[in-house]
């Protein structure tokens, strides 16, 4: 058993040493943090943190061998949240949020595959009444689709559609 262990912790030690991680950080031209990451092996890979020049945080997501892969969030410059979702692969992937710069909601997607909304999708005024809401297949609008006021978030209209095409009622 303890040959075993031996020669694993060697095997482990030798795989590690040949890996090689450098915490790297790159600044705008006033000296503000443009961007932070890590490289393994020459490449990003990790957490990666963007910067807008006047400080304030601008994207932070995750590379797993050189695709986005995991949180993704970016911000305006003036700290508020524009986009909070997933990626996969480089996608969108999961539920996804966009917000006006003002702070308030702009669209909720439910559920994102390869990067097209494969469900329900919301979308939001900037004042923050309901703009509209239904669901797509493939990115394309599919079905009874609910459509509202700006001024007072009542219910303006109801269409149809199949493939993203308006489906005229009988």
């Amino acid at each position: 058993m303890t040959k075993i262990y031996t020669l694993l912790v060697f095997v482990f030690i030798s795989i590690s040493s040949f890996s090689q991680t450098e915490e790297i950080k790159l600044y705008h031209e006033n000296g503000k943090l443009k961007e932070e990451y890590t490289l393994v092996d020459g490449k990003k890979d990790g957490l990666v943190k963007e910067y807008h020049e006047n400080g304030q945080l601008q994207e932070e997501y995750t590379l797993v061998n050189g695709k986005h892969n995991g949180p993704f969030k970016s911000y305006n410059q003036y700290g508020q949240i524009k986009d909070d979702g997933y990626l996969k692969d480089g996608k969108e992937h999961g539920f996804w949020k966009d917000y006006y710069d003002n702070g308030r909601l702009k669209n909720e997607s439910y559920n994102f595959i390869n990067g097209r909304v494969n469900g329900l999708e919301i979308r939001y005024y900037e004042n923050g009444n309901l703009k509209e809401e239904g669901n797509k297949t493939y990115g394309k609008k599919d079905g009874q689709w609910k459509y509202y006021w700006e001024s007072n978030g009542k219910l303006k209209e109801i269409k149809t559609f199949k493939d993203g095409k308006e489906v005229e009622e009988d």
